[in-house]
This record gives C-alpha cells, sequence and structure tokens, in this order.
C-alpha cells in the first residue's frame, strides 16, 4: 500500500495573492499613511463578484475574521464593472491584488 494514496483531485498552488481592498479615493480611510485594518470598514457598502467564485467566499471570510457580515449593496460578475461602481463611489470591494493594482485609476485607491 502507497505512503499517501492518490486522491481523486490532485492540485498544486502555481500563484499566490492576496486580499487587497478597493475603495474611492475620496474615502476618508483611503488617504492615511498607515495600513488600515479591514474591521474599519465594517459600515461600508461592499460589493462583491459573484456567489459562485473563491473570491466571494474569501471576501466573507475576510469580513468575518474582521468581525463584521458586510453589508452587500451589489453581486456582480465582473471586477470591471465592481471597479466602476467604486469610481462612482458607490461602495467598497475586495479583490486579489493582481486585479487590483491593474483596474486602478485617479479615482481609486487600493488599501
Amino acid at each position: 500500500m502507497r505512503e499517501q494514496e492518490l486522491k481523486e483531485w490532485d492540485y498544486r498552488d502555481i500563484l499566490t495573492d492576496e486580499l487587497m481592498l478597493v475603495v474611492n479615493r475620496n474615502n476618508p480611510l483611503a488617504g492615511l499613511d498607515q495600513p488600515v485594518p479591514l474591521e474599519a470598514f465594517r459600515e461600508e457598502k461592499f460589493i462583491l463578484l459573484g456567489h459562485s467564485t473563491q473570491l466571494h467566499r474569501d471576501s466573507l471570510e475576510a469580513c468575518a475574521r474582521a468581525g463584521f457580515h458586510p453589508n452587500v449593496l451589489y453581486i456582480g460578475s465582473s471586477a470591471e464593472n465592481i471597479v466602476r461602481l467604486i469610481e462612482k463611489n458607490a461602495g467598497t470591494a475586495l479583490l486579489m491584488g493582481r486585479v487590483a493594482q491593474g483596474l486602478q485609476s485617479r479615482d481609486i485607491s487600493v488599501l
């Protein structure tokens, strides 16, 4: 018998990333020179990717670890649309760092 049985699905991490908070640049917490804990955004309206995405689950888990359940304003299917809503100051989102950095604009801050 093998030391470790093969599982039906075997996977390997090929890339790591981190969640980044994406806010409108006019958000009072956007201009701070120090890291801002997620719990500081407990009263914000959140914009999330769809229920079936890992990012949706990760966002809910991150908020739960910070001690709150997010007030979800909108659930969308496109990170670009979410960023457009943030540009219009409609809410806050958690996005993967690589996506968030690539979508930065003059109206958005990535924390």
